[in-house]
């Protein structure tokens, strides 16, 4: 009979077929005790909270948005340190009628790395940037074109003949393709190849 049953606390539900749900619960002695588990940990959670138990839902929704405004600002400020150091990092350099930004980083990561791309390949309007970023033994790289030449100097053929002396390839959008590789030591050889590439480029 289901006044033996006695307290009855349901610990999950799921279901098994269309129009057909499995309940699992627990009765009794052992329902009680779970019960009041779950209302220690509740307290705890409302004392390190400093909230009562009704708020502790409300408390953790503030406390994710809290968290996601931090990470912004934290991007931010990666991205600001990241410009100081494109005057340390990269060099320029005319080739022709182009100018040639090219540097190695040191554990960018690749979103970074074409946000910085994005920034110096606007510059001139005649711009290539070959920029990469070293972690251990591997290596990411991004090629990035001024939209106004990219129908002249295509980045993502570029970046498939420097990706093959970087022991790696990649691949994207004619002005702008990322990549990477299994030899960061190559990367002056990248560079010096697609010197020669640019050299042979008419405007």
């Amino acid at each position: 009979a289901t006044g033996d049953i006695g307290y009855f606390k349901i610990i999950s539900e799921s279901s098994v077929g269309a129009g057909v749900r499995r309940i699992i619960a627990q009765t009794g002695r052992w329902a009680v005790e779970t019960a009041f588990r779950e209302h220690q940990t509740l307290k705890k959670a409302s004392s390190a909270l400093g909230v009562s138990e009704g708020e502790i839902l409300q408390k953790i929704e503030d406390l994710k948005d809290e968290i996601k405004e931090r990470e912004r600002e934290i991007q931010r400020l990666k991205q600001e340190l990241l410009k100081l150091q494109i005057k340390e990092v990269v060099k320029e350099e005319s080739i022709g009628e182009f100018t040639l930004h090219y540097g190695v980083f040191e554990n960018v990561e690749p979103e970074e790395l074409r946000n910085l791309a994005d920034i110096l390949r606007q510059r001139t309007k005649k711009d290539i940037v070959f920029i990469a970023s070293k972690k251990g033994e591997k290596i990411n790289f991004v090629i990035g074109v001024s939209k106004e030449i990219s129908d002249k100097v295509n980045a993502k053929e570029i970046i498939r003949e420097v990706g093959k002396v970087l022991k790696g390839g990649g691949g994207g959008r004619a002005d702008l393709a990322q990549g990477g590789g299994k030899a960061p030591d190559k990367f002056p050889e990248a560079v010096k190849l697609l010197k020669e590439i640019l050299s042979g480029v008419k405007v």
